[in-house]
């Protein structure tokens, strides 16, 4: 009898000692997927912060390289960050009247260098959402106005943009109104550039 009772509590404690591993297995598991789950938060959050402290400065080093080769004034900048940099806004004046050939010049030279500038620098490309960096990241803007900073004449082009890959005009149709005159894609426009400049280079080669 007493060899039973001893077997019965043996397998009685055996199972309570089951039961306790089992709850404490559990218990750590919870923990260690709670703690999991705070650190990658963490992590994104961390994250977060450094591509916008990243894409603060590549906005403020190539909104004042661009101002400065082109004479504009670099006034605003925005864009979009989750975990990376998703969109970057650059917005630029430039006090005089200019062609629609030469806003084109204008827009290409700034959106290639900017492109050039991000996809160079290996600091700053992981912080972005796409590698590597195309215009369809880019929302850059150049508005035009009078050397005295007034408001350019009806049917003048007062705007050049380049907004997810394709590029702008714009002209003051009504006091206070745009209307969109072009849009053509960020390659069509440097072809176009590039062509132009290559059959200057070749003119010039030609000459004695």
């Amino acid at each position: 009898m007493d060899k039973k009772r001893s077997l019965f509590i043996r397998t009685e404690n055996l199972c309570f000692t089951r039961i306790l591993s089992s709850f404490l297995f559990l218990g750590s598991s919870i923990c260690l997927m709670s703690f999991s789950f705070s650190f990658n938060k963490f992590k994104d959050k961390n994250w977060e912060n450094q591509s916008a402290i990243i894409s603060k400065k590549i906005k403020i080093y190539i909104g004042n390289a661009i101002a400065k080769d082109k004479s504009f004034a670099f006034v605003g900048t925005g864009g979009g960050i989750d975990d990376t940099i998703h969109s970057m806004h650059l917005d630029f004046y430039c006090y005089r009247p200019v062609s629609l050939e030469e806003a084109r010049e204008l827009i290409v030279y700034a959106v290639k260098f900017t492109l050039e500038e991000i996809n160079n620098n290996s600091e700053w490309t992981p912080y972005f959402s796409e590698y590597p960096v195309t215009p369809k990241t880019l929302d850059l803007m150049i508005l035009f106005k009078n050397p005295d900073y007034s408001d350019l004449s009806l049917n003048e082009l007062n705007y050049v943009g380049c907004l997810k890959g394709d590029l702008l005009f714009r002209k003051i149709s009504l006091p206070g109104e745009k209307s969109l005159i072009h849009e053509e894609t960020y390659q069509q426009g440097l072809a176009i550039v590039s062509a132009k400049r290559n059959n200057t280079l070749l003119v010039e080669n030609k000459e004695p």
